[in-house]
């Protein structure tokens, strides 16, 4: 994402009359008959929030994006239906759908909410089944995480490989939640088994 587009995002947010670990900017448009909703906060500046819920007909589909590299691959948009991943594929990428966004976002005044009250975020997660990709950064377990998870998040978060590979090396993964009320900061998720945090260049 260019840093341009990052700094609306941030300024946007700021703008709001109130921060919690609740609230957001949002920003609409359609794209190719997509539905297109995307969800930004800055409650944790290490970790920013970027999620994007796609609608087409009656398939919704969300995923978490990360607001440093919006360079996402097909393989990581995780069970996406058939009929939106057609609609928002140009010569079988990404690229141009996320110019469309990003130049939205430069020229719209976002709408502000609070995740809680915001039915479409919240009946999407509710009712996407396991999800991967979860939002909120919430916990740390004593649980190996896998290769899949360390290239999924090494993709859609900014911490950078390093820092993924030390949890990993100690056996422990990190945990995410679609609750805003259960997210916590992630350097103090990190500093709590006293891995430093470091983030992508």
């Amino acid at each position: 994402m260019k840093n341009m587009v990052k700094d609306k995002l941030i300024n946007d947010y700021n703008d709001l009359s109130y921060h919690t670990d609740d609230t957001f900017t949002k920003y609409r448009f359609t794209y190719n008959g997509v539905y297109v909703h995307v969800y930004f906060d800055a409650y944790d500046y290490q970790a920013l929030s970027l999620s994007v819920i796609l609608i087409y007909e009656r398939d919704y589909y969300y995923t978490s994006l990360n607001v440093d590299d919006t360079d996402t691959n097909i393989e990581y948009l995780h069970k996406i239906p058939l009929g939106i991943l057609r609609r928002i594929l140009v010569n079988k990428k990404l690229d141009d759908m996320f110019e469309h966004l990003e130049e939205h976002i430069l020229n719209s005044t976002p709408e502000e909410g609070r995740y809680s009250d915001d039915k479409l975020f919240s009946s999407t997660l509710k009712f996407s089944g396991k999800r991967k990709d979860l939002p909120f950064w919430k916990s740390i377990k004593h649980v190996r995480m896998s290769d899949d998870t360390l290239n999924r998040l090494r993709v859609t978060s900014n911490i950078s490989l390093s820092t993924l590979k030390k949890i990993q090396s100690k056996n422990m993964t990190l945990v995410k939640t679609q609750f805003p009320k259960d997210r916590k900061n992630i350097k103090m998720i990190l500093d709590s088994k006293g891995i430093d945090l470091e983030l992508r260049s």
